[in-house]
């Protein structure tokens, strides 16, 4: 497996809590949160700086369905359903060497 980027969702009241909930992100598969919930879950989006130092992120919306897009780099590795509101602010990067 080509692992570019992993996703977690993490209940952010507990911060002591292991991620609820974590998404590989393969090269040519974007993966797909069916659950987000913005009053109860949080987006951490890993990467690998070794790989890619500083990934150009940016979110789209899912032509009014209520889902949003997030591209790295131009190329779409993630989708969101039920985020109408987010914005790439609610998006926490954290740079983590990735195992593949």
């Amino acid at each position: 497996m080509n692992v570019m980027s992993e996703v977690n969702v993490a209940v952010n009241e507990l911060v002591a809590m292991p991620f609820s909930g974590s998404v590989a992100i393969t090269k040519g598969r974007p993966a797909k949160i069916e659950e987000y919930d913005a009053k109860r879950d949080a987006i951490v989006f890993l990467f690998d700086p070794a790989r890619n130092p500083s990934p150009k992120l940016s979110l789209v919306d899912g032509s009014g369905s209520g889902k949003k897009i997030l591209l790295m780099d131009g190329r779409v590795v993630l989708q969101i359903v039920n985020a109408g509101q987010m914005t790439l602010a609610d998006i926490n990067m954290v740079e983590a060497p990735l195992h593949t």
